[in-house]
């Protein structure tokens, strides 16, 4: 007899629900292979050990409870994975453009918080503030024909002069 086959009698054998001459072949067996020899000595040890166990009452209602929790569990899963189709079902485009504005707005609060546009100073500290910590256009004055500062007040100067032309005329 094969071992595949002894394996799968193994229970029945030991359990004596086997026909004389089907227990005569796995004796003959067991008593030529030790592999299933010790697979059979390790199944009438777990029989035992289950006959040492004492028999525990459970409620009368654990049956319908343990289904009802089987069923809550599975329709959670199934509220999850909707949820999760619904989420997937969402085209690309409008997908980038949501992560788009999440990163823009995002961005501009972090801007704000690490960047202020505005120092707010106490009145003290304004008062504080001299005539070299402030930038006027007269700071411009000293500088040579050919730099920045006189191209800007020519430029200033001429677009003012054209405004008042304008509204001359």
């Amino acid at each position: 007899m094969e071992c595949k086959k002894v394996n799968e009698k193994l229970s029945a054998f030991i359990d004596n629900e086997l026909k004389e001459g089907e227990r005569v072949k796995i004796k003959q067996h067991l008593a030529d292979c030790p592999f299933c020899m010790q697979e059979a000595k390790l199944l009438a040890q777990t029989w035992c050990a289950l006959d040492v166990w004492e028999k525990m009452e459970v409620p009368h209602n654990f049956e319908i409870r343990f289904w009802q929790r089987v069923r809550e569990k599975e329709e959670k899963k199934l509220s999850i994975q909707k949820l999760i189709r619904s989420i997937v079902r969402i085209p690309v485009p409008a997908a980038a453009v949501i992560i788009l504005v999440t990163g823009l707005i995002l961005g501009n609060y972090l801007g704000n918080i690490l960047y202020p546009k505005e120092k707010k100073l106490s009145g003290e500290k304004v008062i504080a503030l001299g005539k070299n910590d402030i930038l006027y256009l007269d700071t411009f004055d000293d500088l040579p024909p050919e730099s920045v500062g006189n191209v800007y007040i020519s430029l200033v100067s001429l677009k003012e002069n054209n405004y008042q032309r304008g509204l001359k005329r």
